[in-house]
């Protein structure tokens, strides 16, 4: 009888662990939940206010104001945009939250910034990177600009090559470091920035316009 009885507290107990434990897990959960909330609040607070500062106006629904895919995979996870107008050039800033695997602290959310200047004129297909390798050698894709050549790629479907989309003045600006890599298609310039923090939108923004001002129009060459 006793042993009967123990079996009972102890398939009791066993019942009470693992519920003990399907609580825990829910209740983690829960507050994973609220601090991704708390999370999205306080972005939603942050840039709302930034774009009223500069009567800009943001949106977290509704039409977008952008056609080309967005680099990586933001356009999968965007939380809001902002559209506005500086130095004359209409943009999109567009704000997404991208998940993130990390070691020893499973998946973590980064806030990625793509800013989209649309532009006056149709564009063909441009893809301006940064070279891990310098190159030494001159190949069939270059500007012309030495120092740009060796530390940049460009990779284009314009008739005339990489000559007929980099003017110099922007090949300068990639070689002192003022502007940061960027693509373009139609009429919509696209430049990312992974875990972009919320105090770098206005650097952002100017970097991407300044893209646009030294971009012109696409040569024949």
């Amino acid at each position: 009888m006793t042993d009967r009885i123990w079996r009972v507290i102890e398939r009791g107990v066993a019942v009470l662990e693992v519920i003990l434990i399907v609580v825990g897990v829910l209740v983690c959960l829960g507050l994973l939940v609220l601090m991704m909330l708390w999370d999205d609040a306080r972005d939603y607070r942050a840039i709302s206010a930034w774009a009223q500062e500069h009567n800009w106006t943001y949106s977290r629904g509704g039409e977008r104001r952008w056609t080309e895919a967005l680099p990586s995979v933001a356009d999968k996870h965007v939380t809001g945009w902002v559209d506005g107008v500086l130095r004359g050039h209409a943009f999109t800033l567009v704000h997404a939250k991208v998940p993130r695997g990390t070691a020893g602290a499973g998946i973590v959310w980064i806030s990625v910034v793509v800013v989209i200047v649309h532009l006056p004129s149709e564009w063909p297909a441009v893809e301006v990177t940064s070279s891990i390798i310098p190159r030494w050698r001159s190949t069939t894709d270059i500007v012309g600009h030495p120092e740009f050549d060796r530390r940049f790629r460009v990779r284009t479907d314009a008739p005339g090559g990489p000559q007929a989309v980099i003017p110099r003045e922007l090949a300068d600006a990639h070689v002192a470091g003022t502007v940061p890599p960027w693509s373009a298609r139609g009429r919509e310039l696209h430049v990312a920035q992974k875990s972009a923090k919320l105090t770098e939108l206005d650097a952002a923004v100017d970097q991407a316009i300044a893209i646009g001002d030294l971009l012109g129009v696409p040569r024949s060459t």
